[in-house]
């Protein structure tokens, strides 16, 4: 397995709960991050400051990507701020439980939960020669509820499931994509146990220079 020493990571949605566990797990392996955020800007200064205390580089980035325009721009901005940046984590996304089921909110979840990512991944190739991809799913894409009261996000993460499968052949064999798709994570010592082990695939994945088109599930 490589090192990961040294690397620049790209993390979207990295102030959340989620996020913000994945970039502490990649400064600890001595990579250099670059943290996404919407609103919670105190939050990603914070942050970022915590970050440097592993001895890395750490960078905030702004960016609401139900704008066009932002999301755009978003890879290009973040080659500025790092250059040599070869890793990408699609792990920003929403949820609501139950959904309203209606046009804005069924759009939402497509552009923020699989259009985005997929226009990430997009950017990402063809502006870096070589690198790796994850995307953070949802367990509950193995075996969908139809009826589920959260039915247009588990769809817009079932996309993007197929989404990554076909771009790991497609980008093969310069940037590798996979997939992780974690179990519900709520305040509890379970879900804090959960984050862990999510984490530590995420290294492994990283470092495991054979592993492409593969969907992880962590429960």
């Amino acid at each position: 397995m490589k090192t990961l020493k040294g690397k620049t990571a790209l993390i979207t949605g990295g102030t959340s709960k989620l996020g913000r566990e994945i970039v502490i797990a990649l400064a600890k392996e001595g990579v250099n991050v670059i943290i996404h955020y919407k609103n919670a800007e105190k939050s990603a200064t914070n942050l970022c400051r915590m970050i440097r205390g592993f001895g890395v580089n750490a960078y905030k980035i702004k960016a609401d990507f139900e704008k066009r325009n932002e999301r755009e721009k978003f890879i290009e901005k973040a080659l500025k701020i790092d250059g040599k940046f070869s890793i990408l984590i699609n792990n920003a996304s929403i949820y609501k439980s139950p959904e309203k089921r209606n046009y804005d909110e069924f759009l939402k979840n497509l552009i923020i939960n699989t259009w985005t990512p997929y226009f990430l991944c997009m950017e990402f190739r063809e502006r870096i020669e070589n690198g790796e991809i994850i995307n953070i799913l949802d367990i509950r894409i193995k075996r969908m509820n139809l009826l589920s009261p959260d039915f247009f996000y588990l769809m817009s993460k079932h996309l993007l499931k197929l989404i990554t499968q076909r771009l790991s052949i497609e980008f093969a064999p310069n940037i590798r994509v996979n997939g992780i798709a974690p179990g519900r994570i709520i305040p509890s010592v379970k879900s804090e146990k959960l984050i862990k082990k999510l984490t530590s695939k995420i290294i492994v994945c990283l470092k495991n220079e054979a592993m492409n088109g593969k969907i992880i599930i962590v429960n």
